[in-house]
């Protein structure tokens, strides 16, 4: 038996609750800390990690490039946090276009390069407000590819992540791909949030297949979904 680590992807902090939440995590400010140092050894236009991800929803959703990178970075950083309290996992999975903080964990990128090489970074301009359109291309953003990657021995016995052939396009297909032919019985979700489709995840579990998110199974960040939990329920009332 398998189990995987699945990376939410650029949606990861579309609401502003987790974005407050999930910068107070060490792990995670370690990197932003880290992505604002190479940002600043740049010569792109002046950026604030921190400002940005704790800014609200219409700040946050203006540019796509900057809110991809941000997701990325943090997504490492909740990475770093599992591995406090579980071994390395046997599959990652992510999206490999773009930003990508799967390539990060499988050593294809080290974490200066990924922040670098963002085309975030290449921003001359204010940010502007996104324009919506119908197709699903936007300002040279292309559709998510995904990837998945195994973990295997090189020829001098050492650690590496493999690639593994998945459909590029449909997470649906890659976690059935997965579970029938990696034996995958356990997907932790590094998000925040959850790739897999709702209807999906219902299937796996019927399958007694385990789905968890890494933030959940975190016995020091029992406040992170609690608290904002909390906050609907007063809304609410």
């Amino acid at each position: 038996m398998s189990d995987a680590v699945v990376f939410q992807g650029l949606n990861a902090l579309d609401f502003e609750e987790i974005r407050t939440s999930v910068v107070r995590i060490p792990e995670v400010i370690r990197r932003i800390m880290e992505a604002q140092r190479i940002w600043d050894s740049s010569e792109a236009t002046h950026f604030d990690f921190f400002n940005f991800i704790a800014s609200e929803d219409r700040v946050f959703m203006s540019n796509i490039r900057l809110k991809s990178l941000a997701a990325a970075v943090v997504q490492v950083g909740l990475y770093e946090r599992y591995l406090r309290y579980h071994k390395p996992p046997q599959i990652l999975v992510g999206n490999a276009n773009g930003d990508s903080a799967l390539k990060v964990a499988s050593g294809v990128l080290t974490f200066e390069e990924m922040v670098s090489q963002s085309a975030a970074l290449k921003l001359t301009r204010p940010v502007a407000p996104l324009q919506l359109a119908d197709a699903p291309i936007l300002s040279g953003i292309s559709l998510t590819e995904y990837g998945a990657f195994r973990a295997a021995k090189d020829d001098n016995g050492e650690s590496v992540m493999d690639e593994i052939s998945v459909d590029k396009i449909d997470p649906a297909k890659i976690i059935a791909t997965l579970v029938e032919e990696y034996d995958v019985r356990s997907f932790a979700n590094v998000g925040p949030g959850n790739l897999l489709y709702p209807q999906l995840e219902e299937d796996l579990k019927m399958a007694d297949i385990q789905v968890v998110e890494s933030i959940e199974m975190d016995p020091m960040l029992s406040w992170f979904w609690t608290g904002m939990r909390s906050r609907d329920l007063a809304i609410a009332q």
